[in-house]
């Protein structure tokens, strides 16, 4: 818990209110979701008002262990006529709320890249001090990449002992090319 107290408050220091956090890895099982779900509680804690958005739309890890929904962020993207208040699950904890997954799509990174995806941000601005997205690795599919552009910090996890050495060279080149935005 301390750690995340330590990182809420870098994070506090790096950023402007309302903040919205893109939360990544280079690969499957690295705590990207478990670094997501605790940021988002810590942040609750100190009196934030937080949403965690699982937006690891082909996997879903938040939403298979918080909460079942057929609307969720996918919904939300695929259809104008769906409110955040459609898809959003109202108080998981004080000061937390959580939008889920949705339903698994045929096209992903499509439903990623329409316009729908700033309209939420913009939207969740306005009621949260933090937007805490959850994402897919980076390496593995477009998604983190697509969703980096709303977000205005990215935190890359890297689990000791788990991530290969050789990916270390590759997230340094592009955190040196300015590939993600503010990592």
């Amino acid at each position: 818990a301390e750690a995340f107290r330590v990182l809420r408050y870098s994070i506090d220091m790096a950023v402007k209110r309302p903040a919205v956090i893109m939360v990544t890895s280079s690969t499957p099982s690295q705590g990207k979701s478990f670094t997501s779900r605790n940021l988002a509680v810590i942040f609750s804690i100190a009196g934030k008002k937080t949403v965690l958005i699982d937006a690891d739309i082909r996997k879903g890890s938040l939403t298979t262990v918080l909460h079942r929904q057929s609307q969720g962020l996918t919904g939300y993207l695929a259809d104008d006529e769906l409110t955040i208040d459609d898809i959003l699950v109202k108080n998981t904890a004080e000061n937390l709320d959580f939008i889920p997954s949705g339903v698994r799509p045929p096209n992903p990174a499509e439903l990623l890249m329409g316009h729908r995806l700033e309209e939420l941000g913009e939207q969740l601005k306005e009621h949260y001090e933090y937007i805490i997205f959850d994402t897919t690795p980076a390496f593995a599919v477009a998604d983190a990449s697509i969703i980096n552009r709303v977000s205005d910090l990215l935190l890359y996890v890297i689990r000791v002992g788990v991530e290969d050495a050789r990916f270390l060279k590759e997230i340094d080149k592009q955190y040196r090319q300015g590939k993600y935005r503010k990592m």
